[in-house]
């Protein structure tokens, strides 16, 4: 199969080098990765040796200990996975693009995983620009997500009603595993000139970092991805026949894949093409995999499509629409019953014992029922003095907390919350048309006495 995935973004002929070098950073895991694979065919071709180099930052944007500690940890199994097939891979204590220019200088070519973010397209300009100069041939791999994101539509798509069709008619196109490639001209020695200081073990390099270390680290989640395979299979094999019951808080039957995810410790592809053989061997399965694969692919990529074609995606001004913002106006001066500080919002002790309990699996585990974490940032509208003060507080606990946050699905599901991908409701109080959770739901729909049980369980277990 040709190499779907990769594109190419600056072209050139063929030119002396050292190596083949591929950035690797949005996809950090050795199987199934689009990058890795063309880069070591690539390698093949020109008989040179292949060099995987990360770029480990202090100041990546909005991350803390939580954040590093399970990226370390992950980044510290794929150096024995590349030691083991002769593929040299190297950490340099630097911001991600000034390391790869650094690297290019030997390079016959550079490969490099596609960024969606604003600073992560800033870090491949900033790479592309160099790269012109010196004329080198740089190719792009869209292997986080599973339709490319400009593959499935070239503008930003209104809601998942406007995607769907788009991605799902593409789905038998791109729902393939890449076969691995085998590295011929094997070297764990490649002479490296560079002027950036080598990690040599991403866990001992981790507590001389300079960042936030007020969040500690989660261990209600094993890094790696040998640990993400073992979840995925536990996922298929226990918790897919019970998904459509995932919104009872306190089930167990979510897929708990979006740490993995986030860091690219596991394949999207992988995901869909192993629950689609589970769906193959178990046809009584049909409703639980249809579920499961409109939020892995169908809302995870419409949010991948927000924040790779909305470039102030992250700004409260700039996210929703306008429907949203005219209700947010009628609204904005109706009396709130509560209001709550930052610090008392981080304190777990507001008058909600459901919200309470929702925000310390957040703080303590660093993840949330997904179920509850819709009625986690509604409840944040709802005792705020105004939304935008809402907005920029939900969005700062989601990306400091969770193991997951900082990405797409972080910036869509709080602009979800005031109104983006969504419809207009009943007007009422505060919220306006903007859809509306309460108390009242959760107890009407869940057993919620066992959430606040689970919940205080898991935050014994990471004590």
């Amino acid at each position: 199969m040709p190499h779907i995935r990769i594109f190419q973004c600056l072209s050139a002929p063929d030119k002396p080098g050292s190596y083949v070098l591929y950035w690797m950073q949005q996809s950090q895991r050795s199987r199934y990765n689009d990058g890795l694979n063309f880069a070591i065919e690539e390698a093949n071709r020109l008989n040179l040796p292949l060099l995987v180099y990360f770029g480990v930052t202090d100041h990546f944007p909005e991350a803390n200990l939580r954040h590093y500690h399970f990226m370390m940890h992950g980044l510290k199994e794929l150096q024995f996975a590349f030691r083991k097939t002769g593929i040299r891979f190297v950490l340099y204590h630097v911001s991600p693009e000034k390391g790869c220019v650094d690297l290019m200088k030997d390079a016959a070519c550079l490969v490099m995983d596609k960024g969606y973010l604003r600073y992560q397209k800033q870090w491949r300009e900033f790479v592309l620009k160099a790269a012109a100069s010196s004329e080198l041939p740089v190719y792009e791999a869209d292997s986080h997500v599973v339709v490319p994101v400009e593959i499935a539509s070239d503008k930003e798509e209104y809601a998942a009603r406007t995607i769907r069709s788009k991605i799902m008619s593409k789905l038998d196109t791109y729902a393939h595993l890449p076969k691995s490639a085998q590295l011929k001209h094997q070297d764990l020695a490649i002479p490296i000139s560079c002027s950036y200081e080598i990690i040599q073990d991403p866990l001992d390099f981790l507590n001389t970092l300079n960042l936030d270390r007020s969040v500690k680290p989660a261990p209600r989640f094993i890094s790696g991805e040998q640990a993400a395979h073992q979840q995925l299979n536990h996922f298929l094999e226990q918790a897919l026949p019970h998904y459509l019951d995932r919104n009872q808080p306190a089930s167990d039957f979510c897929s708990f894949l979006s740490p993995y995810l986030h860091f690219g410790q596991i394949s999207p592809v992988e995901i869909v093409v192993k629950t689609q053989n589970r769906l193959a061997e178990q046809p009584n399965l049909s409703d639980a995999v249809q579920s499961f694969l409109e939020e892995l692919v169908v809302r995870r990529e419409l949010a991948i499509n927000f924040v790779y074609f909305n470039p102030n995606y992250d700004n409260f001004e700039s996210m929703t629409y306008p429907w949203a913002y005219d209700t947010m106006s009628t609204h904005v001066d109706d009396s709130r019953d509560f209001l709550y500080t930052t610090e008392e919002l981080t304190s777990c002790k507001t008058h909600d014992p459901y919200w309470n309990a929702a925000m310390k699996e957040m703080v303590h585990t660093g993840f949330m029922h997904t179920y509850m974490r819709m009625y986690w940032c509604k409840k944040i509208i709802e005792w705020s003095p105004d939304y935008q003060t809402a907005y920029e507080t939900a969005l700062e606990l989601n990306n400091k907390y969770f193991l997951d946050g900082r990405d797409a699905n972080s910036f869509t599901g709080i602009a979800w919350c005031f109104g983006k991908h969504d419809r207009a409701w009943t007007e009422r109080p505060i919220f306006g048309k903007l859809r509306y959770m309460n108390d009242k739901g959760l107890n009407r729909k869940f057993d919620m006495a066992a959430y606040l049980r689970k919940v205080e369980q898991w935050i014994g277990e990471e004590q």
